[in-house]
């Protein structure tokens, strides 16, 4: 049988190695220690960490005029006025017009004014080659509108009246700001005689 033996200069590095090991391991327990017990972490059981379920019910909400409502509201109640009712008419095509001149076509759908001198945008399918276009407001005016632009394929058209009222405006927004996932909103009052009003 065979043994085998080591210096002993040989043992005594090993056993510093070991030491240096041990030694080094519980000074960056200690300063780990002395660090975290500086931070101004408090712990947070699961049960006090409330959720937005726990504290709102399924839905978001937002405290407006002293009552907590859902953010639609008061998006809603302040933008609500500025979206129109529109109604085109526009002659068949399936008949020609020498055999029934007064034959049309009643269209209708949704814009809003976006300027205050009475600017109005709305879908292109709505007013295209309408021969006459009819803009009712949220408080009860009718007028007779023009088409100033078209662009088909956004399927957007501007509208221009003469509001003899004060109108609610919406402002347009910048585009670049909205994100995949962010809410939107779609207010429409296509059939408001209906009374499906905004």
């Amino acid at each position: 049988m065979a043994v085998t033996t080591f210096p002993a200069d040989r043992r005594s590095r090993t056993g510093i190695r070991v030491a240096a090991g041990v030694l080094l391991a519980l000074t960056f327990t200690l300063v780990g220690l002395l660090i975290s017990a500086n931070l101004d972490i408090a712990p947070v059981s699961r049960a006090d960490s409330p959720t937005n379920i726990t504290e709102t019910g399924p839905f978001p909400v937002v405290e407006y005029q002293g009552e907590t409502v859902s953010p639609f509201v008061p998006v809603v109640e302040r933008v609500q006025n500025a979206v129109v009712n529109i109604s085109s008419e526009t002659r068949s095509d399936d008949i020609p017009w020498w055999a029934h001149p007064s034959i049309t076509q009643t269209s209708s759908g949704s814009g809003f004014f976006f300027s205050k001198d009475g600017y109005i945008l709305t879908n292109s399918h709505v007013v295209k080659d309408a021969v006459n276009i009819t803009v009712r407001t949220a408080t009860g005016y009718v007028y007779d509108a023009e088409l100033v632009g078209i662009d088909p394929q956004t399927d957007l058209a501007v509208l221009k009246v003469d509001p003899e009222e004060e109108i609610t405006v919406i402002p347009f927004g910048n585009s670049d700001e909205i994100r995949v996932g962010d809410w939107a909103i779609a207010i429409g009052n296509p059939f408001p005689r209906q009374g499906l009003d905004r």
